[in-house]
């Protein structure tokens, strides 16, 4: 009967161990005010402070190239009308638009900042598959080998 307090105890303890850290994390990593969500591939935060408002998340509706792997020099103001995606979403679980569930794509989003000298970062995660990551045409990050075709494909998922 002892035995069975004891371990009783020690499942609360850790399971009450692990909520306190889901909090603790939670609160460092969300932002303190609700981010602006993007419209139509841009986010505009140019009344976003990152002093008073921490973090701002890039969720909403990015521009959708479905099929095409295009570059900074292709996607220029006279690119073709790109489909929207919504940001976190479920694209590889449903069809979206009429688009297949699989295959390759090129996501875009156009975001607004506020006059600063601030230097900024960006913090990449879920994207399981391989990727390339441009900011303003200079490429950043890249894991794997994005290709066209299957056979050109390299998954990776690191850092």
């Amino acid at each position: 009967m002892r035995k069975l307090n004891l371990k009783l105890l020690l499942s609360f303890l850790i399971t009450l161990g692990a909520i306190v850290a889901m909090i603790v994390a939670m609160e460092y990593t969300l932002p303190a005010s609700k981010s602006p969500a993007a419209v139509q591939g841009k986010l505009d935060l140019t009344g976003w402070s990152f002093e008073r408002d921490g973090i701002a998340l890039l969720n909403g509706e990015w521009q959708f190239y479905s099929g095409k792997l295009l570059t900074p020099e292709e996607l220029t103001p006279l690119s073709a009308a790109p489909g929207l995606a919504r940001v976190p979403g479920t694209r590889w679980l449903e069809k979206m638009n009429g688009q297949p569930r699989k295959g390759n794509a090129t996501y875009r989003l156009t975001v607004l900042l506020p006059s600063s000298e601030e230097k900024l970062a960006i913090k990449v995660q879920n994207i399981w598959m391989s990727h390339r990551l441009y900011i303003n045409g200079v490429l950043v990050k890249e894991m794997g080998v994005p290709s066209e075709d299957a056979a050109g494909n390299e998954s990776a998922n690191h850092d």
